[in-house]
């Protein structure tokens, strides 16, 4: 993404070192990069994610979930509650 002129908020849970690396990689590409760690299956950490990258950036302007996981059911991210996305 940083190669496409975005900057990026780069999220972990647990490994800083490799979000560092991320974070170095995003850098090198001419972009700033900012670290987060929160736990995505976390509804307040959701919250500090979103609110970070505001602080950050300003604005969001592309998302990227990576979390692996899949709803147990299928509804449009728009109309979608918590209890539908993480069941």
């Amino acid at each position: 993404m940083a190669r496409c002129g975005f900057d990026c908020v780069i999220n972990y849970v647990r490994n800083a070192d490799a979000a560092a690396e991320v974070k170095k990689a995003v850098e090198t590409a001419g972009q700033r990069g900012h670290l987060v760690q929160a736990d995505v299956g976390e509804s307040a950490d959701r919250r500090k994610l979103v609110e970070e990258s505001y602080s950050a950036f300003g604005r969001i302007d592309l998302l990227v979930n990576n979390a692996g996981v899949a709803p147990d059911k299928r509804v449009d991210l728009l109309e979608a509650s918590e209890i539908h996305l993480i069941g």
